[in-house]
């Protein structure tokens, strides 16, 4: 059996909801942790992802700990302002993962 593949969603807006609940449907896919500055916006998405058998780690910001804490993560999923998406991308690039950028 093939391990998941663990995603790291940045940004629970609106898209980032929409992108991580469709991830958490598709089987093979674990969506590992959630990122963003806003905690009501994290546990908003968090409690529909635990509607669908997922329990993401919660963080505010985006940091090179977050891959050290969940080692089987391979991708990241960015969603945030486009204002935020380089910060983020440098972070994931800097530890290897494949990066998905929602356009702006």
């Amino acid at each position: 059996k093939m391990a998941a593949l663990g995603v790291v969603l940045v940004g629970c807006g609106r898209m980032g909801t929409i992108h991580a609940c469709n991830l958490a449907r598709l089987p093979g896919v674990e969506v590992m942790a959630v990122v963003d500055p806003v905690p009501a916006a994290m546990d908003a998405l968090v409690g529909k992802l635990r509607g669908l058998g997922s329990a993401p780690a919660c963080y505010t910001e985006m940091s090179a700990e977050i891959f050290t804490k969940h080692a089987g993560v391979s991708a990241v999923v960015i969603t945030t302002t486009s204002s935020a998406h380089l910060a983020a991308i440098l972070v994931s690039a800097a530890a290897g993962k494949h990066i998905f950028v929602e356009k702006p």
